[in-house]
């Protein structure tokens, strides 16, 4: 607000001068972000969208119809603003509002799968329901939190108890999570290590751990 006010005092080559270089620099995030985006989900290059896959490998390339069309909505509605009715320097303030608001809206739309995916769980119990052997009905659960018991039922289809309340022994079966910088909690004597997850993101969050009781099949 005190930016906007203080605008008005600025000469009109100031402000001319502002105007170009935010119409110029929000032109150029919004077409480093389409660039990229393009790259990414069609491979193309090849280096920059083996970079951009690096930074989320557990994240598959997947084109949202919704997402994308207000991406293209905005983009659009942007460059018909900006080169038709705000060109004067007495705009450089909205200008530099309307490059704000169209970099969040491609980064909340093109972007905003690819961002969830490194928050997400989902890679890792998507690999535990392939590691959990047959003929278990129930998971006990330790250092998993409330908020992501239900998404482990439902792609694992095993009712999560967290060892609080249930004997770990009944399950025959106990994933352990922990941070990523946490020490190792260590096997537990009676029990097996079966498989092991540590969440591929830029940097790693949570270790998974699944326990076998032995003796059980």
């Amino acid at each position: 607000m005190i930016a906007a006010a203080g605008s008005r005092e600025l000469p009109v080559r100031a402000k001319t001068i502002a105007n170009r270089i935010s119409v110029l620099f929000f032109g150029f995030l919004a077409v480093l972000l389409w660039i990229s985006w393009l790259a990414l989900m069609t491979g193309t290059p090849a280096g920059l969208a083996r970079k951009l896959q690096g930074f989320r490998p557990d994240y598959v390339p997947q084109v949202q119809a919704v997402l994308l069309i207000v991406a293209v909505l905005y983009t659009v509605a942007w460059l018909v603003v900006v080169w038709r009715f705000t060109r004067g320097p007495e705009h450089v303030v909205l200008n530099w509002t309307l490059g704000v608001i169209l970099t969040w809206a491609l980064i909340m739309t093109l972007w905003l799968p690819a961002l969830n995916s490194g928050t997400s769980h989902r890679a890792a119990f998507l690999s535990l329901r392939k590691a959990v052997p047959e003929g278990y009905s129930c998971l006990a659960l330790r250092g998993v939190g409330e908020s992501e018991r239900g998404m482990l039922e439902y792609f694992t289809g095993l009712r999560a108890r967290r060892i609080e309340i249930a004997d770990p022994d009944d399950c025959g079966l106990l994933l352990d999570e922990r941070p990523g910088k946490a020490e190792p909690s260590g096997d537990m004597p009676g029990w097996s290590r079966i498989w092991e997850f540590r969440h591929p993101s830029i940097r790693p969050k949570d270790v998974f751990t699944l326990y076998r009781k032995n003796g059980k099949p």
